[in-house]
Protein backbone atom coordinates (compact mmCIF):
# COMPACT_ATOMS: atom_id res chain seq x y z
CA UNK A 1 0.00 0.00 0.00
CA UNK A 2 1.55 3.36 -1.02
CA UNK A 3 2.22 5.97 1.66
CA UNK A 4 0.56 9.38 1.15
CA UNK A 5 2.83 12.42 0.72
CA UNK A 6 2.19 16.12 0.03
CA UNK A 7 -0.33 16.58 -2.79
CA UNK A 8 -1.80 20.08 -2.31
CA UNK A 9 0.07 21.79 -5.08
CA UNK A 10 3.60 22.24 -6.13
CA UNK A 11 6.03 24.13 -8.32
CA UNK A 12 9.00 22.70 -10.11
CA UNK A 13 11.14 22.43 -13.18
CA UNK A 14 12.76 19.61 -15.12
CA UNK A 15 15.09 19.27 -18.07
CA UNK A 16 13.74 17.77 -21.25
CA UNK A 17 14.14 14.00 -21.58
CA UNK A 18 17.31 13.21 -23.50
CA UNK A 19 19.06 16.41 -22.34
CA UNK A 20 21.36 14.58 -19.90
CA UNK A 21 24.57 12.82 -20.86
CA UNK A 22 23.93 9.40 -22.35
CA UNK A 23 26.51 7.53 -20.27
CA UNK A 24 26.21 8.36 -16.57
CA UNK A 25 26.32 4.85 -15.12
CA UNK A 26 29.83 5.39 -13.66
CA UNK A 27 28.42 7.86 -11.10
CA UNK A 28 26.81 7.16 -7.73
CA UNK A 29 26.35 10.62 -6.21
CA UNK A 30 24.75 13.93 -7.19
CA UNK A 31 26.29 17.18 -5.93
CA UNK A 32 24.38 20.48 -6.04
CA UNK A 33 25.34 23.97 -4.95
CA UNK A 34 22.14 25.70 -3.89
CA UNK A 35 20.76 28.61 -1.92
CA UNK A 36 17.19 28.28 -0.69
CA UNK A 37 14.65 29.98 1.53
CA UNK A 38 14.86 27.08 3.99
CA UNK A 39 11.76 25.31 2.70
CA UNK A 40 11.67 21.62 1.79
CA UNK A 41 12.42 20.88 -1.86
CA UNK A 42 12.87 17.61 -3.71
CA UNK A 43 15.40 16.60 -6.33
CA UNK A 44 13.56 14.56 -8.95
CA UNK A 45 15.02 12.01 -11.34
CA UNK A 46 13.04 10.29 -14.04
CA UNK A 47 14.21 6.95 -15.30
CA UNK A 48 13.71 5.11 -18.58
CA UNK A 49 12.14 2.26 -16.61
CA UNK A 50 9.69 4.55 -14.73
CA UNK A 51 6.02 4.31 -15.46
CA UNK A 52 3.73 7.29 -16.02
CA UNK A 53 3.92 9.52 -12.95
CA UNK A 54 6.87 7.64 -11.43
CA UNK A 55 9.79 9.74 -10.15
CA UNK A 56 12.77 9.06 -7.92
CA UNK A 57 12.91 11.79 -5.26
CA UNK A 58 15.42 12.91 -2.64
CA UNK A 59 14.73 15.65 -0.07
CA UNK A 60 16.66 18.91 -0.31
CA UNK A 61 16.49 21.29 2.63
CA UNK A 62 19.14 23.82 3.69
CA UNK A 63 19.22 26.71 6.14
CA UNK A 64 17.97 29.87 4.37
CA UNK A 65 19.91 32.48 2.45
CA UNK A 66 23.31 30.77 2.32
CA UNK A 67 25.05 28.79 -0.41
CA UNK A 68 25.44 25.09 0.40
CA UNK A 69 27.09 22.20 -1.37
CA UNK A 70 24.69 19.28 -1.01
CA UNK A 71 25.74 15.67 -1.69
CA UNK A 72 23.01 13.13 -2.45
CA UNK A 73 24.02 9.48 -2.88
CA UNK A 74 21.90 7.26 -5.12
CA UNK A 75 20.57 5.37 -2.07
CA UNK A 76 18.74 8.51 -0.85
CA UNK A 77 16.46 8.62 -3.93
CA UNK A 78 13.12 6.83 -3.36
CA UNK A 79 10.58 5.89 -5.99
CA UNK A 80 7.31 7.85 -5.86
CA UNK A 81 4.24 7.73 -8.04
CA UNK A 82 1.95 10.75 -8.35
CA UNK A 83 2.93 12.05 -4.92
CA UNK A 84 2.86 8.71 -3.12
CA UNK A 85 6.03 7.03 -1.88
CA UNK A 86 6.48 3.43 -2.92
CA UNK A 87 7.06 1.46 0.30
CA UNK A 88 8.89 -1.29 -1.59
CA UNK A 89 12.57 -0.49 -2.05
CA UNK A 90 13.10 0.02 -5.77
CA UNK A 91 16.70 1.16 -6.12
CA UNK A 92 17.51 3.96 -8.53
CA UNK A 93 20.08 3.17 -11.22
CA UNK A 94 22.04 6.07 -12.72
CA UNK A 95 22.30 4.38 -16.13
CA UNK A 96 18.52 4.65 -16.51
CA UNK A 97 18.17 8.35 -15.58
CA UNK A 98 16.64 10.45 -18.37
CA UNK A 99 15.58 13.69 -16.66
CA UNK A 100 16.51 15.90 -13.69
CA UNK A 101 14.39 18.47 -11.87
CA UNK A 102 13.61 20.17 -8.57
CA UNK A 103 10.19 20.69 -7.00
CA UNK A 104 8.62 22.14 -3.86
CA UNK A 105 5.85 20.10 -2.25
CA UNK A 106 5.61 21.41 1.31
CA UNK A 107 1.90 22.39 1.32
CA UNK A 108 2.82 25.96 2.32
CA UNK A 109 1.37 28.98 0.55
CA UNK A 110 3.39 32.00 -0.47
CA UNK A 111 6.60 32.88 -2.22
CA UNK A 112 9.51 30.49 -2.48
CA UNK A 113 13.09 30.85 -3.67
CA UNK A 114 15.74 28.38 -4.74
CA UNK A 115 18.93 29.31 -6.60
CA UNK A 116 21.01 26.67 -8.33
CA UNK A 117 24.69 27.31 -9.06
CA UNK A 118 25.58 23.88 -10.43
CA UNK A 119 24.69 20.20 -10.52
CA UNK A 120 27.29 17.51 -11.05
CA UNK A 121 27.50 13.75 -10.90
CA UNK A 122 30.45 12.11 -9.16
CA UNK A 123 31.72 8.74 -8.03
CA UNK A 124 32.11 8.82 -4.27
CA UNK A 125 33.99 5.83 -2.84
CA UNK A 126 32.18 6.39 0.47
CA UNK A 127 28.90 5.46 -1.22
CA UNK A 128 29.92 2.49 -3.37
CA UNK A 129 28.08 0.12 -1.04
CA UNK A 130 24.89 2.10 -1.76
CA UNK A 131 24.83 1.04 -5.40
CA UNK A 132 22.41 -1.53 -6.79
Amino acid sequence: QPVESARMGFAGFACKPGYLLQNIDDFNTMVLRVKTDGRLYFVNLRSSNCGVGDTYQAPLQCPPDQWYKVTIPASVFHLTCKGKMNIEEVRMNWRDVTSFGISILDRETGDFCIELDYVQLTRDINHEDDEP
